[in-house]
């Protein structure tokens, strides 16, 4: 959550810097620089995404619940519906 706030804050200076440009009251400088400061927040969220991801299959792997199907990716067995009882 804190990196997608990040990424969204990045986003509003990037298009703040833009109009500034435009109006002829910021620098490419600036631009640039929210430009490049979008770059990593999205580096951020992908980051986290990933660390949470490899994080949670090794969870999985650990509990011995880790299951790869046929084509290579894994079964999430914690989405799939219980069976029901009598």
């Amino acid at each position: 959550e804190l990196a997608q706030r990040g990424l969204s804050l990045s986003e509003e200076r990037v298009k703040l810097e833009s109009e500034l440009l435009t109006e002829g009251q910021g620098t490419a400088r600036d631009l640039v620089d929210a430009q490049q400061d979008l770059i990593e927040a999205r580096d951020s969220v992908n980051s986290t995404l990933i660390t949470h991801t490899l994080a949670r299959l090794q969870l999985w792997r650990d509990m011995g619940i880790l299951f790869i199907k046929k084509e290579g990716d894994w079964a999430d067995v914690l989405k799939q519906e219980k069976p029901k009882g009598p």
